[in-house]
């Protein structure tokens, strides 16, 4: 079950958990309500209760149970910076229940409460962030909104928000695609928002949230 709590957050409970490698614009918060979770990242292998995974950074988690995942918008919390003791709390407090998707919303929104808030970005870099909230907007108004010559804002950019405008864009694309899910079939969500056609969309959701459209959509209409 996946609950969309707003632009680029999300929770969602699973009974088991094996997710193959990915690595999320977003700061992942796991908890295990039952035994362990075990994490594979570049830095080698973690077995542990909670753990947080700061954006950008390649993972693999498998589960023994029930496990709680939510992911914060990287643009609105700190790059992984969260009080996992906390979060435990929080989550095993509704764990008979977390299966119902309210309530499932409500430890999300409980747990984004721990996650330090973001730091400032240039106010240029700012700007540009805004403006690909509608990920069509072309790139020669985003250079000439940020007044800076296309390689310095490119340079700025990725200081700041930790990736590539190309690979932001294409984030905030997936994104908005798939919050259209609820209401649009795959590939009229896909078209709206500038993907070429759906097996973009889907390669695109496989490799930034490790499963395809169909399984968002189905996840989020059981949701309603």
């Amino acid at each position: 079950m996946i609950a969309i709590i707003g632009h680029a957050l999300g929770a969602s409970f699973s009974e088991t958990t094996t997710w193959s490698a990915r690595a999320l614009h977003a700061t992942s918060v796991l908890v295990a309500l039952e035994g362990a979770l075990t994490i594979e990242t570049e830095a080698g292998t973690r077995r542990t209760r909670a753990v947080v995974v700061p954006p950008h950074v390649l993972h693999r988690v498998t589960a023994e149970g029930p496990t709680f995942h939510a992911i914060y918008d990287a643009d609105a919390f700190d790059r992984g910076i969260v009080d996992e003791a906390r979060a435990c709390e929080v989550v095993a407090s509704h764990a008979h229940e977390i299966g119902r998707a309210s309530v499932l919303d409500g430890v999300a929104r409980s747990v984004a409460g721990i996650v330090r808030a973001a730091r400032p970005v240039d106010r240029r870099v700012a700007r540009v962030r805004e403006l690909l909230l509608d990920p069509t907007t072309a790139r020669r108004a985003l250079v000439a909104a940020s007044g800076l010559s296309e390689a310095h804002l490119q340079a700025l950019f990725v200081r700041d928000v930790g990736v590539p405008i190309r690979t932001y864009r294409l984030w905030q694309r997936t994104v908005r695609a798939v919050l259209a899910l609820r209401d649009r079939d795959a590939t009229t969500a896909a078209h709206d928002v500038g993907f070429a056609d759906h097996a973009h969309f889907t390669r695109t959701c496989r490799r930034m949230l490790g499963v395809p459209p169909s399984a968002m959509q189905a996840a989020l209409r059981s949701a309603r």
